[in-house]
């Protein structure tokens, strides 16, 4: 506040005299209370506006979303909040560009442009390679007889002023320099002395002259010279037209000077043609983006910045060009999985090869389980029916094979008498008694089976000392209707009585058989069942006259339905 003669910033009384022009003085006192605006809060910042105390808070930001950003004692605080992964702590910005600021907000990079500015008008403010460049403004109209400056970002040309301060000459600059041209007076008449004064020709008569040129007129008709008479003499002298700049073609044309700007073109679009003291000048456009890694060029007038291509033909490398170098940084191949082989060749880039698992064991199933390798075996295992048959010859009877897997490769043999080698089922036609050998093979895994058909002119009775029994109940069947284990059947040799009924998981009853070619379809009192692991008994007799007893593995047991 402006008090007592200066500015005061602490309370009290000033005095100011107010002196008056009729010697009637007077004294104003003022007491000054000053009044600051504070809060008392460090994390505010307080200022005054039209009188009116303004509190803005302090606004604390690390642009972490994994931190709780808080002001204490107007210091700001970040307390990292647990469990928050922060993208931002494994993303790297990096633009490659010089001229910005990289970031990462939330999880997002941000390339700032650097803000250039130095508040000049008259300079042109860019970025290069990270600094600021601020390029002075170039005024420069080529006429030597003005001083050139910017002012606000406007070109000035202010003309030399030439004056000596002598009314009878003639003021002018010339490439630069002041000429002062005396003033020439002369009316032609031999009887008049000439001279200037103040600016002004005077013609002082001479008593007693005779002037020739008194009665002579001179007139040649062209508007372009001066016509006069000198000491009883024409005289025609040329009208000058001269501008005073080099650049101008200076003539006079009816009496009017006529200034024709020389032309300067070299019909080059990318080099700015001018005239600077009468010659002409071709300065080449400059092209420049700030970017090192452009290759710069003028055609047809316009800019033309194309990137420069590093490239050197390995796949195997990320190719870039980081200020002006090109830099060839090694890829990683990595597909996350443990059970490959990863490499990078320079032609095809990355090639991840599984990790082959073989033991050799055609009776295990090999794979690769978190980069290690794994052997789970397995079994194949086929029966046949009947095990032991006769027939007369010339009669065919039906051979059946069935395996623990449905995916398994029949193969019969000897192949002579047999309608098919390589079903399930075959027809069996033998000249003479006759052992087939039924092979069931799982990816190189086998398992066999032996049918013995004695073939005889007469009926033959198989002695009971030659019964073989064997008991075989499949684990799942598929009852789609597509001919195939449609139906869950009871598979053995000598079975001369048998009782299978089976149950839901609940212990419901749904089927019985009495006959081992009678099977389940999979069905309830007509509806078809879904998909699901159902509960067998079975009680067989034998040929033997043996029943289930030491063979109670097969007593009970589960059957899994397929749709």
């Amino acid at each position: 506040f402006f008090v007592g003669g200066a500015f005061q910033f602490v309370d009290g009384a000033y005095f100011d005299t107010l002196i008056s022009a009729n010697g009637c003085d007077s004294v104003v006192t003022t007491n000054l209370s000053i009044s600051f605006c504070d809060d008392g809060d460090p994390c505010t910042n307080d200022s005054c506006a039209a009188g009116v105390c303004i509190f803005t808070p302090i606004v604390c930001d690390d642009g972490d979303i994994c931190t709780t950003d808080s002001c204490t004692n107007g210091t700001c605080i970040f307390i990292p909040i647990p469990g928050c992964s922060n993208p931002c702590d494994t993303l790297v910005c990096n633009d490659l560009n010089d001229c910005t600021i990289d970031t990462c907000i939330n999880g997002s990079c941000v390339f700032t442009q650097i803000a250039c500015d130095d508040s000049d008008a008259c300079t042109t403010d860019s970025c290069v390679n990270g600094i600021c460049i601020y390029t002075a403004v170039i005024c420069n109209d080529g006429d030597l007889c003005t001083t050139d400056s910017c002012l606000n970002g406007i070109c000035v040309f202010t003309s030399i002023l030439c004056d000596d301060s002598d009314l009878c000459t003639t003021d002018s600059c010339i490439n630069g320099t002041c000429l002062f041209t005396p003033i020439v007076c002369n009316d032609g008449n031999i009887c008049t002395i000439d001279s200037c004064a103040n600016g002004t020709c005077i013609f002082t008569a001479i008593p007693g002259c005779n002037n020739p040129c008194d009665t002579l007129v001179c007139a040649d008709g062209d508007a372009c010279t001066i016509d006069t008479c000198v000491n009883g003499v024409c005289v025609y002298t040329s009208v000058i037209c001269d501008d005073g700049d080099l650049c101008t073609a200076d003539s006079c044309i009816n009496g009017s000077c006529v200034f024709t700007a020389i032309t300067c073109d070299d019909g080059d679009l990318c080099t700015s043609d001018s005239c600077v003291n009468g010659t002409c000048i071709f300065t080449s456009v400059i092209c420049d983006d700030g970017d090192l890694c452009t290759a710069e060029s003028c055609v047809n007038g316009i800019c033309v910045f194309t990137p420069i291509a590093c490239n050197d033909a390995d796949l195997c490398t990320s190719d870039a060009c980081v200020n002006g170098s090109c830099e060839f940084t090694a890829i990683t191949c990595d597909d996350s999985d443990l059970c490959t082989t990863n490499t990078c060749t320079a032609t095809t880039g990355c090639v991840f090869e599984p990790i082959v698992c073989d033991d050799s064991d055609a009776c295990t199933a090999d794979d690769c389980i978190a980069g290690g390798c794994e052997f789970n075996p397995f079994t194949v295992d086929v029966f046949v029916t009947p095990v032991l048959d006769s027939i007369r010859r010339g009669d065919t009877i039906t051979l059946t094979a069935t395996a623990s897997s449905i995916d398994v490769i029949f193969t019969w043999s000897p192949a002579q008498g047999l309608s098919c080698t390589d079903c399930s089922s075959t027809f069996a036609t033998p000249d003479f008694t006759t052992s087939y050998t039924i092979t069931a093979s799982l990816n190189g895994c086998l398992d066999t089976a032996i049918s013995r058909i004695i073939v005889s002119s007469d009926t033959v009775v198989i002695p009971r000392d030659s019964c073989v029994t064997s008991l075989y109940m499949p684990n799942a069947f598929t009852p789609n209707g597509d001919g195939v284990n449609d139906y869950f059947l009871v598979y053995g040799n000598g079975i001369e009585e048998m009782h299978l009924r089976i149950f839901d998981r609940w212990g419901n009853f749904l089927f019985e058989s009495f006959n081992k070619n009678v099977g389940w379809d999979g069905t309830y009192r007509g509806e078809l069942l879904r998909p699901d692991v159902f509960v067998y008994q079975i009680e067989v007799r034998f040929c033997d006259g043996s029943r289930l007893t030491g063979l109670s593995d097969y007593k009970k047991g589960s059957v899994t339905l397929i749709r």
